[in-house]
């Protein structure tokens, strides 16, 4: 599919047909180029021609040079860059990690989350993600690709309206550096995963304030705690 912004070709992904609205919000958050609903000034699907367009508010130059994708992938470079750029930021809430995991919570999760995965049961070969809130998993989407899962939810939860502060979210997939920056961007409080995060993954969610946790169903799960230098 690809995206029409702001009345011109922006950019082009792989992804399953499905939630494209959702696909072209979650990506503009985590692009740094809308950071409410409020600067989604338009967002229609045409799903039959795989395409989507969308209308933005004009960001402040300040805000765009601080947000841009350079802060997410690369070498050693880039994590230098990163650390020039972002001011350490402070620790998100979320559920105590470690209380999720003990009272078999985040167990109960994911089992909740590929309940509600329709792919996953036909044949597998997609990722899946979700919102853990209160009440559950919400905004359960799968994709072929995991980042696209990751934009599928946080712009389900935006065009919802739904709270997105202090809660975690659920993936199938691993951690990239580029998902632990869209978990910064839309003010996740973390990811939680069956899989591990990338060291460079680790290091932007260290600085980010963002929570991450690996190998989620096994006893051996990981929680990075984020804050500090090291």
């Amino acid at each position: 599919m690809w995206l029409e912004l702001n009345g011109s070709p922006a950019c082009s992904w792989l992804c399953t047909p499905t939630r494209l609205d959702a696909l072209a919000c979650g990506w503009l958050v985590g692009e740094g180029l809308i950071g409410h609903l409020g600067e989604l000034l338009e967002l229609e699907a045409f799903e039959a021609e795989l395409r989507v367009r969308a209308r933005t508010a004009a960001r402040t130059a300040a805000h765009t040079a601080l947000d841009r994708r350079p802060l997410s992938t690369g070498p050693a470079g880039e994590r230098f860059d990163l650390e020039r750029r972002v001011p350490l930021q402070p620790v998100r809430p979320i559920p105590d990690p470690h209380e999720l995991m003990a009272s078999g919570r985040l167990r109960a999760a994911f089992r909740e989350l590929f309940a509600g995965c329709a792919l996953r049961d036909e044949g597998g070969g997609v990722h899946s993600g979700g919102l853990l809130t209160e009440s559950g998993v919400s905004h359960i989407v799968e994709d072929v690709g995991r980042h696209n899962v990751m934009d599928k939810v946080i712009g389900s939860a935006m065009m919802a309206d739904t709270p997105r502060e202090g809660r975690l979210i659920l993936l199938s997939g691993r951690v990239s550096a580029e998902i632990a920056v869209k978990a910064w961007r839309a003010g996740i409080g973390g990811v939680a995963t069956l899989s591990v995060p990338t060291s460079l993954a680790r290091d932007i969610a260290r600085r980010t304030g963002v929570w991450l946790i690996g190998r989620s169903l096994k006893e051996s799960a990981f929680v990075y705690e984020p804050g500090g230098e090291g």
